[in-house]
Parts: structure tokens; C-alpha cells; sequence
């Protein structure tokens, strides 16, 4: 097992896994034998967590297999004389001039699919929020590293580039999610009460997209 070790002044052993590495957190003096059969002891656990870690975004130069809003897509480069990115059925699609830098062709991907997933938002903010009586909120789409989405206590609403990776139906519920906090501003029963009587099938949503994330680590 690959970990970093970290020695402070703390009195016990710790484990964190933080985007798919481990991380070992142990007093000074400890001795090294001790700290391997802590980790052994540890390893299903640490295990379980690493299974759950996605590599967000991709490299369409170095990448053979693509997770595009819920399928895996082969990539596929052409070069041409202008820039495209078209999802097929089995395979993302990119054409790009033969003198394109590899992040110039990464941005304009990854721009494309930030289009599309505006898209899903917009027309599932208007939605939801038509059926809970709500006026369509101002919203961004931006980068977290371990946020699906989130809502301001003004109620602005932020949701994560990376959600392209995700299913359509994971990507609504995300957006219900936050709507459904511009009216409580919790997880009590009552936030989820207003989930599930516009998704009543939101858990079988979640736990999908848990045994997608587990049967595919590297997405």
C-alpha cells in the first residue's frame, strides 16, 4: 500500500484518502512497524475509498476512454481545419487543426461539454422550479473539487463543471438538490420530503451513480 506518512505532534494514528492518494498521519516516534499494521488493519477501508475516487476531466491526447454524461466513449482525434467536438453513441469525436496545442484542444472540449451540461441545468432549473413555486435563480457553473453543487444563503446556485461525467438523471437530481434548498436550507426530512415528491426514485438515482463511481475508478 502507497501512502504519504505525515509526523506531527498529534497523540494518535490517522488515515485520510483525498483525491486518490492516502495519506498516513502519525505522532513523532511511532515506530514504523507499528504504523504498517495500522495501515494493513486499514486497508479495506482505505481500499473501499479509492474505488470511490474519479480523475475529473481528461486528456483527449493521452486518454483512450472518455465518461460523457453518463456513458463511456471511446475518444476519437481527427485532424481537420476547424475545431469540433461531437458525442456519438459509443465514441467522443474531436477534430482539431494539426497544429492545435494539446491544452488549446483540451479547454475547447472541455468548453463544449460545459455547453451542453448549461443546457441540462437551464432546462431543469426552469422545470423544478416551476413545480415548487419558485422563481429560476441566478446560477454559475464552475469548478469544485468536491462539490456536486451548491446554493448560497441569497440563493444563487453553483453547480461543477465535472458534472459532464455524470448521468442525466444524477445531473437533475443535483439540480432539484439545490433547488429544494432555497426553501430548506438543511437535510432535514422536510428538504428531502420536497425531493422525493418530484423524484420519488432520487435514492435509486444516488445509489446508481455510486455503483457507476465503484465499477469505473478511473472516470
Amino acid at each position: 500500500m502507497n501512502y504519504k506518512l505525515k509526523q506531527s505532534n498529534r497523540k494518535t494514528i490517522a488515515i485520510k484518502v483525498v483525491d486518490g492518494s492516502v495519506f498516513v498521519y502519525a505522532p513523532f516516534g511511532v515506530d514504523k512497524h507499528i504504523i504498517e499494521g495500522f495501515v494493513k488493519e486499514k486497508t479495506p477501508w482505505i481500499l473501499e475509498k479509492l474505488a470511490l475516487y474519479r480523475k475529473l476531466g481528461f486528456d483527449v491526447f493521452e486518454d483512450d476512454i472518455a465518461y460523457v454524461f453518463g456513458s463511456k466513449l471511446q475518444v476519437e482525434r481527427i485532424i481537420g481545419t476547424q475545431y469540433r467536438c461531437e458525442i456519438s453513441s459509443q465514441a467522443l469525436i474531436i477534430t482539431h487543426p494539426k497544429r492545435a496545442s494539446q491544452g488549446r484542444v483540451n479547454q475547447f472540449v472541455e468548453d463544449k461539454l460545459k455547453e451542453k451540461l448549461d443546457e441540462i441545468i437551464q432546462s431543469s432549473l426552469n422545470d423544478y422550479c416551476g413545480q415548487l413555486g419558485l422563481k429560476v435563480p441566478p446560477y454559475i457553473i464552475r469548478k469544485y473539487k468536491r462539490l456536486y453543487g451548491r446554493c448560497s444563503s441569497k440563493g444563487s446556485l453553483g453547480f461543477n463543471t465535472y458534472l459532464f461525467h455524470e448521468s442525466l438523471e444524477f445531473i437533475q437530481y443535483v439540480v432539484l438538490h439545490e433547488c429544494a434548498h432555497m426553501i430548506e436550507f438543511n437535510h432535514s426530512k422536510q428538504f428531502y420530503a420536497i425531493i422525493e415528491s418530484i423524484m420519488p426514485n432520487y435514492k435509486h438515482i444516488i445509489a446508481q451513480q455510486k455503483r457507476e463511481r465503484a465499477e469505473h475508478p478511473d472516470q
